[in-house]
């Protein structure tokens, strides 16, 4: 068994010495549990940020080097560089999104052993691409914004997923070393590359998740719904989600919907946004929405723990990190059944309704509200389920095993 090992870890996250919120924080919450429970193993990260140079520092006793934005897969000497000067046991790719998965490293490090771990499928966004959106709804989201930079549109946004599923396929095929999160990225990864070796891996919680108290139906607010479903395109289920609350709002008007997640206004504000907006409106909802904007890890910790029920809509998705945040904390939840979100949860620890299905979801959003031996019930087993899925003990020793099985 290998103890002392480096990792030089390629990813779309800068770690900080701060709270991370948003996209991504299962990689910071990974490098706090690799250096709590392996302190001999050691990761460095390479990221990119908006700055004119490279920048080398130490986070949390751990290197990183920041390259500028403008850097490309081409940029072979930089990535030499900083392998030579690292000499890294392990070379692993947080994702197929970015670049990183084209640099070749079979030419740079052929003696390397590269893992590419899954972070998502751009062809599962692209089948979904447009929601529940009626076909005078797509039009309606070509707004100023889509006038003023055409790129911005969802028919732009297609094209491009189209180039970016091609990519990705390549990327997936190349590789012989391949991480997943969950069984459903295990079955698309097999058909595009069946020679590959496929470690399961689990997804890290960030450490205020493990230090949080549990939701307690007694200091929770009463029909307050909350939700992280972004409003920026069809995908995340969100105009699903606004049409369950409308249902919910008939029988029960005492209810309040909070949205967290990047707020957009003026004419940054997409077609999409405006189309919603409309819909809140129309429907005499605007009383009765929250939107809290982004939230920091402890905030958002709060909002889970006070609200009654949480919803995720979203139609596609290779894990959910939010939908693990919520079940850990044992926030009563609802979700939809759809990529791997079934693989979070059971019909004892969460309620699922099958995407697009706005009235199943409000059916389910109804009886947690209004019924609070359910909501106790689908607390218990949601911790349960999840505190032993994301047990940090558990999940940094699978990722230590991964390691140590590939340099056997």
């Amino acid at each position: 068994m290998y103890i002392d090992m480096k990792i030089l870890w390629f990813s779309n996250i800068k770690l900080t010495e701060t709270q991370m919120s948003g996209s991504g924080t299962w990689i910071s919450g990974m490098n706090d549990l690799l250096s709590t429970y392996y302190p001999d193993v050691q990761t460095a990260n390479v990221t990119i940020a908006e700055i004119g140079t490279v920048r080398e520092e130490i986070v949390r006793g751990r290197s990183q080097w920041v390259l500028p934005k403008k850097t490309t897969a081409k940029d072979v000497d930089l990535f030499v560089k900083i392998i030579d000067s690292y000499h890294p046991d392990i070379i692993q790719i947080w994702g197929t999104e970015f670049f990183w998965a084209t640099i070749p490293f079979e030419t740079i490090c052929p003696n390397v052993p590269v893992i590419l771990d899954m972070q998502g499928f751009y062809s599962s966004v692209l089948d979904v691409l447009y929601g529940d959106l009626t076909m005078q709804e797509i039009i309606r989201c070509f707004s100023i914004k889509e006038f003023l930079r055409p790129s911005s549109s969802l028919i732009a946004l297609s094209r491009r997923l189209h180039k970016s599923v091609n990519r990705e396929e390549e990327v997936i095929r190349k590789y012989k070393i391949i991480s997943v999160q969950s069984n459903w990225v295990k079955e698309n990864v097999n058909l595009l590359n069946p020679r590959a070796t496929i470690y399961e891996t689990r997804i890290a919680l960030r450490p205020q998740f493990f230090q949080s108290v549990k939701w307690n139906i007694n200091k929770m607010k009463p029909y307050t719904i909350f939700s992280t479903a972004s409003m920026i395109e069809p995908t995340k289920g969100s105009f699903t989600l606004l049409k369950a609350f409308r249902e919910v709002k008939r029988l029960l008007p005492q209810t309040k919907l909070l949205l967290a997640g990047s707020i957009q206004t003026g004419i940054r504000k997409s077609g999409y946004m405006r189309l919603m907006e409309q819909f809140i409106y129309s429907n005499g909802l605007g009383d009765s929405i929250s939107f809290l904007g982004s939230l920091n890890t402890d905030d958002l910790i709060k909002t889970y723990l006070h609200s009654n029920v949480f919803v995720n809509p979203s139609y596609a998705e290779s894990y959910s990190l939010i939908l693990a945040e919520s079940t850990y904390l044992g926030v009563p939840t609802v979700a939809t059944y759809a990529g791997a979100m079934g693989e979070l949860g059971n019909s004892d620890s969460l309620l699922y309704f099958s995407k697009y299905d706005y009235r199943s979801c409000a059916s389910k959003i109804i009886s947690i509200l209004t019924n609070q031996v359910l909501a106790k019930r689908l607390s218990i087993q949601s911790m349960a389920f999840s505190e032993k899925k994301h047990d940090p003990k558990t999940v940094a020793a699978t990722q230590f095993s991964i390691y140590n099985s590939v340099l056997k």
